[in-house]
């Protein structure tokens, strides 16, 4: 599921927090709804390499929260910054192994 939450009121948008198993998301003012999802959810945040803030590393820590990082290589001037695929897809599988797990034990 993919959302920008331009044009979504704030309570929509903490009841999606909220809901969320799994939230994988670029550094921004956005993570900062992390504040409203439940315990132990598993977060993946792609942090720009030189330039990366670990303030969102510590909120998460602080809630309870799975972070998971994933440092982007710095980019090279004229080029677009990619995200490696590879690194995501190895979070996201491992999240959802935990949250399988968690929801067997009912």
């Amino acid at each position: 599921w993919e959302q920008n939450f331009r044009g979504w009121t704030a309570r929509r948008q903490i009841e999606a927090f909220n809901r969320a198993d799994i939230v994988v998301g670029a550094h921004g003012a956005n993570l900062a709804n992390m504040v409203y999802m439940k315990f132990n959810t598993t977060i993946v945040e792609f942090v720009p390499g030189r330039t990366g803030n670990p303030c969102y590393y510590g909120m998460a820590i602080r809630l309870g929260l799975d972070y998971r990082m994933v440092v982007l290589a710095d980019k090279v001037q004229g080029q677009v910054n990619t995200v490696p695929t590879s690194e995501v897809v190895r979070h996201v599988r491992e999240a959802l192994a935990r949250w399988r797990q968690r929801s067997s034990r009912g």
